[in-house]
């Protein structure tokens, strides 16, 4: 997708001390996507079993739980 694309121009890239820059740069947003998804699946474990499956149907909290 576009707007998940990481753009830089040669010339830049060609400069003294811009290409450890960018890989600094890459890693550090690497290590942020890698964040973020432990992250999102961590919340999905544990929402998951508060909402699916529960016998009242989806987005309704048994009581059970809630407490």
């Amino acid at each position: 997708m576009l707007q998940d694309a990481i753009f830089a121009r040669r010339d830049w890239l060609g400069a003294p001390g811009n290409e450890d820059i960018a890989i600094a740069f890459l890693r550090a947003t690497f290590r942020g996507w890698i964040f973020a998804r432990e992250h999102q699946t961590y919340q999905l474990h544990e929402v998951n079993p508060l909402v699916w499956p529960v016998p009242a149907g989806i987005g309704i909290t048994a009581a059970a739980s809630w407490d």
